[in-house]
């Protein structure tokens, strides 16, 4: 709620960004989450938000476009809410790896031709939608969304 406040009534700030770390709790956790901090930026004139995401690690082949298309809808969304178009999307990544065990499929991936981008498109009914808890699953459509077929792989541990 802070960061749409933000976006709607100080465009200008640099202070539009959603930590995904609480300090207290990272001794409770697992692993900490690889996600660590959202920037947004308003672009007034052009009247754009666009996000930077910073991640302390990447599971390359796994978990990495999970990660960013996270980003992504997340910025849709904002930008829906707030009234502006969608603008850049950048990724910066601490510690990128592959696990041994995914090596053949990276080899796989690697091989395969690049498809076209595909278009998601927020709110194709043109419902209402103020609030973030306000967005349903029938409010994402993906167009031209031409996939190659899924390659299988294990967890790392």
């Amino acid at each position: 709620q802070n960061v749409i406040k933000l976006i709607k009534n100080k465009p200008e700030s640099r202070r539009i960004r959603i930590s995904g770390w609480n300090p207290v709790d990272l001794p409770n956790m697992a692993l900490p989450p690889c996600h660590v901090v959202y920037q947004f930026y308003v672009n007034v004139d052009k009247k754009e938000l666009s996000c930077l995401l910073y991640q302390r690690s990447s599971d390359y082949f796994l978990a990495n476009n999970y990660n960013a298309i996270g980003a992504v809808v997340l910025t849709n969304m904002l930008a829906h809410i707030c009234g502006l178009k969608t603008g850049e999307f950048t990724h910066f990544l601490g510690d990128t790896h592959v696990y041994s065990n995914h090596i053949e499929q990276c080899k796989t991936q690697m091989e395969r031709s690049t498809m076209p981008f595909p278009k998601l498109v927020v709110n194709p009914s043109n419902r209402e939608i103020k609030d973030i808890s306000d967005f349903k699953y029938e409010d994402f459509k993906v167009v031209n969304y031409y996939p190659h077929s899924s390659i299988k792989a294990d967890m790392a541990v």
